[in-house]
């Protein structure tokens, strides 16, 4: 779906990945969740772009549902996936590290499960080879993505601010909804 001229969302407000649409190429902001793959494929060939014009993907943490398609593109496209390095080992394992955590409200978190399992959530893989990113990094992507650290719902949580496109994708540091993945 278009957002803005460049900018397109995959998936819903539950689960969104975004594409950034530059001359150059595409950078991609988290990976949503496996059945996003479908998603990608069809907007790709509605904006007229092949698979080979992403140069990059970006996670802003590593919860299961910003993985999603991620080691599917990196195997198939050789797409390097990016994460800041406090959250590298949990993209390449799944461990989980502790976080505090506060209420969980019941249909916040139903919701969640029922839009997980129509996109395949349990068939999370994860991230073979990723790239380790820092606060401050400026990536050499198209539209020249800025990393800020925003730790706290994961040690490695990060914004990505693309000034080429006036944006700023937070993952979810500013979530309403509190759902245990």
């Amino acid at each position: 779906m278009k957002l803005a001229p460049h900018l397109h969302r995959l998936g819903n407000d539950i689960v969104a990945s975004y594409l950034v649409d530059l001359p150059d190429g595409i950078t991609l902001i988290d990976a949503g969740l496996p059945g996003h793959w479908g998603d990608l494929q069809r907007e790709l060939e509605e904006i007229g772009r092949p698979l080979s014009d992403i140069r990059g993907l970006i996670l802003t943490h590593g919860d299961s549902d910003h993985l999603g398609f991620a080691e599917r593109l990196r195997r198939e496209a050789e797409v390097p996936i990016y994460i800041h390095s406090a959250d590298a080992h949990r993209a390449r394992t799944g461990e989980k590290p502790k976080t505090p955590m506060g209420p969980m409200r019941l249909g916040p978190t139903l919701g969640f499960f029922a839009y997980a399992a129509r996109k395949s959530a349990l068939r999370t893989t994860h991230v073979k080879e990723v790239v380790e990113i820092e606060d401050g990094d400026i990536l050499d992507l198209p539209g020249q993505p800025v990393i800020v650290g925003m730790p706290g719902h994961s040690p490695g949580s990060v914004a990505v601010h693309i000034p080429a496109v006036d944006a700023v994708f937070v993952g979810d540091a500013l979530t309403t909804r509190h759902v245990p993945v």
